[in-house]
């Protein structure tokens, strides 16, 4: 007899597996397959990770850090990015930018949803701080998923998380706090390059889908890092070759790319949305960046360092050496012995040794072939360790640990190969849920050691008092600072350009400040912000706003010289209009001026004798202006050149102007910068009419 049917009974067999799977998906309804539950694992893991990290670093939701130091750059060109009015990347102690402002519109969008939206945090640099441990944290466990997929077992994604936390506590046990969450842009690329190192063999092993990854982080590290372009183009036009070749030559190069055209139009996009700051900097700008830069290369072209020194220091990353270039200074640099003199560093070499042990044995006894996407990976960190000695080679100055931190992934990609290879096939069934508990409570690691998984950055006493003593009635100052003290001041310039105090500085630092921020020609009303070493004299109407034994922060306005008077190249009597300021003085570029105020008081039409005492260039003549009006020219050599200047060329009451111009003048040797006379002091007094008779026609 034939049951009767109803509601409650499956008709067929499409039903009864549809309920099935209803049932199954309880508490899991909303998975459709195991590669949904992977993802999922993937997501949660790292989330418990972003907490754990958030909750040891907690401070940064508590208590406010005033930027400083590089920081404060830093913050002033992500300040304009806020606005996308930012063309440029971080400032270079040689003269230019880093190619594009990717890494700072990034910083830009966590402050603006972390600061000024949903105000979790108290100051802007505890935003780019939280953004920046996000970020890393993404692209961590998006290398670990795509390890992840190339092995078969489960239990990979927990190794992987276990062997990342290793690797960080032994880099920021290196240098502190240099991995996961540091905001000093030699230190962001770290984990941008894992996953770009990442990405290209698996793209290359036949996973197209992962080619917006890697055009996405290949272009967010060629705006990282002048040096970057060296790695990044050879290993995507390897991966993408690699992958042409194979998929390209089965299916057709035609019909491999109509099915990708989705994945490659999306790169595409990438590329034109990155290449647009670059292409407006060079439209806009004369000289622009892209000049700037190749004007350092060729200067320091054939400097190259040597080729044991550019290996000793390759080296170093991996005995874990933080001050490479001191030790690299000595013909025996004893790398080994110094990373073996650190117990963390020699547990470290034990365990990498162990591991390497491990993968041999395996390979050995198993006899299984090894994946595509491993093959690719171990080729490419031959290549990756080429082109790094290359780079070492070219790098300008000492080789700092900085200056190549991001090599330090190469360490974690090895690390994350061999645990691939020890565990596929290991325990490729064990339950998911398992999977998940396990992968979120290893981040509890990270509770034993605090130190080496905390921010290190908690700002500067200094710049904190600096920018307390600030009067809110400034109006707008000119910031005047000794050059080798910028780093004092520019945290209170990015304060004061966050708060809208207005403020403007002089064209030679126009790279740190902003084009925005450069002073125009108008002295009247303008008031100067010293920063000066101590002591200095301060009478009314000047300000002493805070000092202590080193600095002094002084609030004064222009004075009104009436001669005799002399004015100097530090900037704090006069407006010094494109030279480039240095210890002892200034040197002017092409066409510099001097702007500083006449009282009205002082007497008119009498001559006055103009003393400039500085150095010229053999074959750069110097020709001498005041207010428009030719006074004479100088000639290289000459270090007291004087002019007697007709009074009525002077503009009492009114701000004046002497300039210097030098039609030829341009780079000395491997120095940037444009340069033409060196001003070490100018004096003005009234010439004295009883003098020589070839004088007396300027007293008439």
């Amino acid at each position: 007899m034939v049951p009767k049917q109803t509601a409650t009974t499956p008709s067929t067999n499409e039903e009864r597996t549809r309920l099935h799977h209803r049932r199954d998906f309880i508490p899991w309804s909303f998975l459709a397959s195991d590669h949904a539950k992977y993802l999922i694992s993937i997501s949660v893991a790292a989330l418990a990770f972003i907490l754990i990290l958030l909750k040891i670093n907690h401070e940064l939701f508590t208590v406010p850090i005033n930027e400083y130091y590089d920081f404060a750059a830093n913050t002033i060109q992500i300040e304009r990015a806020k606005h996308f009015h930012e063309l440029l990347g971080n400032y270079s102690r040689w003269g230019f930018h880093h190619p594009g402002p990717a890494f700072f519109y990034v910083l830009a969008s966590g402050e603006a949803v972390l600061h000024d939206w949903l105000q979790v945090v108290p100051a802007v640099m505890n935003a780019q701080l939280v953004t920046i441990l996000i970020l890393n944290s993404i692209f961590l466990f998006i290398t670990i998923a795509i390890f992840a997929k190339q092995c078969r077992s489960r239990l990979f994604l927990p190794a992987g998380v276990a062997l990342s936390i290793y690797f960080v506590y032994v880099v920021n046990h290196t240098v502190a706090g240099s991995a996961i969450v540091a905001v000093w842009m030699p230190y962001v690329p770290l984990f941008c390059f894992v996953l770009f190192a990442t990405a290209c063999p698996s793209v290359a092993s036949g996973n197209i889908k992962q080619l917006p990854i890697l055009t996405f982080t290949g272009l967010m590290l060629l705006h990282g890092h002048i040096a970057q372009p060296l790695f990044v183009c050879p290993l995507a036009a390897l991966a993408l070759s690699a992958v042409l070749l194979s998929q390209g030559r089965q299916m057709g190069l035609r019909h491999f790319i109509r099915v990708n055209r989705t994945l490659f139009l999306i790169s595409i996009v990438l590329v034109l949305v990155f290449a647009t700051p670059i292409l407006l900097d060079v439209m806009l700008n004369n000289p622009n960046n892209i000049h700037n830069i190749l004007v350092h290369m060729s200067g320091y072209h054939g400097m190259q360092k040597g080729w044991g020194q550019s290996l000793k220091y390759e080296i170093s990353f991996f005995t874990f050496l933080p001050n490479p270039d001191v030790v690299l200074q000595s013909a025996s640099a004893q790398l080994i012995s110094r990373g073996g003199s650190n117990p963390y560093v020699v547990v470290y070499w034990c365990f990498c040794c162990f591991l390497a042990g491990l993968t041999t044995g395996n390979l050995i006894s198993r006899r299984r072939p090894v994946p595509a996407f491993l093959k690719y990976l171990m080729a490419e960190v031959v290549i990756i360790g080429l082109l790094f000695f290359f780079w070492s080679r070219q790098i300008s100055g000492p080789l700092y640990n900085f200056n190549g931190h991001f090599f330090y992934s190469v360490q974690l990609l090895i690390l994350l190969g061999m645990g691939c290879l020890i565990l596929n096939g290991v325990a490729p069934t064990l339950k998911w849920m398992s999977i998940i508990a396990l992968s979120c409570a290893l981040p509890s690691l990270m509770l034993i050691a605090k130190p080496y998984f905390r921010n290190a950055e908690t700002g500067w006493e200094r710049t904190d008092r600096l920018i307390a003593s600030l009067p809110p009635d400034m109006g707008l100052v000119h910031v005047t600072f000794p050059t080798e003290d910028w780093l004092e001041i520019i945290g209170v310039a990015s304060h004061m350009k966050r708060e809208g105090h207005p403020f403007c500085i002089t064209d030679d630092y126009w790279s740190l400040f902003g084009h925005e921020n450069v002073c125009d020609d108008h002295m009247i009303g303008l008031q100067n912000l010293i920063l000066a070493p101590a002591p200095r004299r301060c009478e009314a109407p000047c300000r002493t706003l805070e000092h202590d034994e080193q600095f002094v922060l002084l609030l004064s306005p222009y004075p009104w010289f009436k001669p005799p008077f002399q004015i100097e190249g530090d900037g704090v009597s006069s407006l010094n209009k494109d030279f480039y300021r240095e210890e002892e003085g200034m040197w002017s570029s092409k066409s510099s001026t001097i702007h500083f105020l006449l009282a009205p008081e002082a007497e008119k039409g009498l001559p006055v004798r103009v003393r400039i005492i500085g150095e010229g260039l053999p074959g750069r003549p110097v020709e001498i202006s005041l207010n428009g009006r030719h006074i004479g020219i100088i000639s290289a050599g000459q270090h007291i050149s004087e002019f007697v200047v007709d009074g009525n060329s002077f503009r009492p009451g009114r701000e004046n102007g002497l300039m210097f111009k030098v039609e030829n003048a341009g780079p000395v040797g491997r120095d940037w910068r444009v340069l033409g006379f060196f001003v070490k002091k100018v004096e003005f007094e009234v010439f004295n009419c009883r003098g020589p008779s070839r004088e007396l026609q300027n007293c008439r």
